[in-house]
């Protein structure tokens, strides 16, 4: 089964094994790659971003975030994604505004994948539109399309309100499992998640 498709942030479908996650941590980092591969397997999952902080500005990297690579980075590279320390812990609310895009082109997997090398491998910016663009070319998404969604002031306001909504539920950190509407640690074993991927 597809981890793309389905609607954006805030709507969660039923009887779907979700994984909240943001591309700046690296436990969400090894929980995408982990669930891409349930995916894979066969498992019904859907990958859901989420912009945790919503920031407007990139910042220093935080010290959790530093904590989270000595933490999960042995992890990481043997998933196939090697982690550098990055410069910055930037803004990611376009990343996943084209990652909506991506998953509707049925690209949602390429997109992460690019966003997690381009962020952990590169310490690329990826609240940088001029590095959003490259990588919407890097995968094949339509690069008209991508640059609509990145000047469409409503597409940010509802992400936003996705956000804030999804934090009153209780997903305030990442990574997060979530299936119908009960949250679970994201740190399960591989064959309890393709269990509950298998509905």
């Amino acid at each position: 089964m597809s981890s793309d498709g389905g609607s954006p942030g805030g709507s969660i479908l039923p009887d779907v094994l979700v994984l909240h996650f943001d591309y700046p941590s690296a436990a969400s980092a090894v929980a995408v790659l982990r669930l891409q591969r349930v995916a894979d397997e066969g498992g019904t999952v859907r990958l859901a971003g989420l912009d945790v902080l919503g920031l407007d500005h990139a910042i220093p990297p935080p010290l959790d975030l530093l904590a989270e690579i000595a933490r999960f980075g042995e992890q990481s590279r043997a998933l196939g994604l090697p982690m550098r320390r990055p410069s910055r812990r930037p803004t990611t609310l376009a990343a996943h505004v084209i990652g909506d895009l991506a998953d509707r082109r049925g690209l949602g997997a390429a997109w992460r994948w690019a966003c997690l090398r381009a962020f952990w491998c590169d310490d690329a910016d990826l609240g940088d539109e001029t590095v959003l663009m490259r990588l919407v070319r890097t995968v094949g998404l339509d690069t008209d399309a991508a640059q609509a969604r990145l000047v469409d002031r409503d597409a940010r306001l509802e992400r936003r309100r996705q956000a804030i909504a999804q934090r009153r539920r209780g997903v305030g950190g990442v990574p997060m499992l979530e299936l119908n509407g009960t949250l679970l640690a994201a740190d399960l074993p591989h064959d309890r998640l393709l269990d509950l991927a298998a509905l």
